[in-house]
C-alpha cells in the first residue's frame, strides 16, 4: 500500500534495477501476477488506501456480472517495513498509544497496525460443482466527498452507501443478522460509523435492529491497512458459517 519495498531495498543499497522498478510499480507488479498464471482478463490495480481490496472485489464481482471473465481474483497484502511511515502516520495522531484497535470501546484511543494476505477467487453461481463460501448478491463504492480532515468519515456517505446496497437487492434491514464494519478504534471514527449504519437501517424501516451484531476484525489483528478491508469479508463470510448468534458467543468468549 506504502510502496515500502523498493525504498527499503534502496535504502539497504541495493541497485534499483529495471526488474526492481517494473516489480515493485502497482500497474507493474499486478501486470507480473497475470503473465506468471497466464491469466488474460481485465487486470486492475487498486489504490484506495483501507477500501483497496474491498473495491479490487467490487470489480471483480462486477466484471464478472458483465461477462468480461469467467473467473476472477481480488486480493490485498500489507506489510510494515519502515519506520519513516510509521513516523509519518503517528504525526497525524492516528495510532493507539498502546499499539492495538480497541474497537467500540469507551476507551479507544486510536489504531494500531497489523499486516496481512488476503486473496479470494469469484466466479459466477453455479459455474463449479464446489459448495462457495459465501454469495455475493451486492457490492457498492462510493467517494465520502469533503469531511472535517483526512481521516474522518463522512456519515452521510456511509448512510447513502448502506441504503445503496440494500436497494440493489431489494433487501430488508430485518434480513441483516451481522456487519463487519471498518471499526479502526478510534473516539471519532467507530461513532460515526454506527450511526451512518443505524440511519441507513432506520431509514429503510428496520424494526428488530437490536438483533444485529456488529463485528470488526481490527481488535483481533489490528489494521492491516490495504488488506483490510478483505480481512472483514472474511470475518463476515465465517460468521455466516458458524451462524451469527454462535459467532456472537464465540466472541465474548
Amino acid at each position: 500500500m506504502h510502496m515500502e519495498f523498493i525504498q527499503y531495498l534502496a535504502s539497504n543499497g541495493l541497485k534499483i534495477t529495471p526488474n526492481i522498478t517494473t516489480g515493485n510499480g502497482l500497474d507493474f507488479l499486478i501486470g507480473r501476477v497475470s503473465y506468471t498464471f497466464g491469466l488474460t482478463g481485465p487486470c486492475l490495480s487498486t489504490h484506495t488506501a483501507c477500501s483497496s481490496s474491498l473495491v479490487a472485489t467490487h470489480l471483480a464481482h462486477t466484471g464478472l456480472l458483465n461477462g468480461e471473465a469467467e473467473c476472477s481474483t481480488a486480493s490485498g497484502v500489507f506489510a510494515v517495513l519502515l519506520p519513516c511511515t510509521m513516523s509519518g502516520i503517528s504525526q497525524l495522531q492516528a495510532f493507539s498509544p498502546v499499539g492495538r484497535c480497541k474497537t467500540f470501546e469507551a476507551t479507544a484511543d486510536g489504531y494500531g497496525r497489523g499486516e496481512g494476505c488476503a486473496v479470494v477467487i469469484l466466479q459466477p453461481e453455479g459455474a463449479t460443482e464446489a459448495l462457495p463460501m459465501a454469495v455475493i448478491h451486492s457490492t457498492v463504492v462510493n467517494q465520502a466527498g469533503r469531511a472535517s480532515s483526512l481521516t474522518a468519515p463522512n456519515g452521510p456517505a456511509q448512510t447513502a452507501l448502506v441504503a445503496m446496497a440494500l436497494e440493489n437487492i431489494d433487501a430488508s434491514p430485518d434480513a441483516l443478522r451481522l456487519v463487519a464494519v471498518h471499526g479502526t478504534g478510534t473516539p471519532l471514527g467507530d461513532p460515526i460509523e454506527t450511526g451512518a449504519l443505524g440511519q441507513a437501517l432506520s431509514r429503510k424501516g428496520a424494526g428488530d435492529v437490536h438483533s444485529l451484531t456488529i463485528a470488526a476484525v481490527k481488535s483481533c489483528y489490528g489494521h492491516t491497512e490495504g488488506a483490510a478491508g478483505l480481512t472483514g469479508a472474511l470475518l463476515a463470510i465465517q460468521a455466516s458459517k458458524q451462524k451469527v448468534k454462535n459467532f456472537a458467543r464465540s466472541v465474548l468468549t
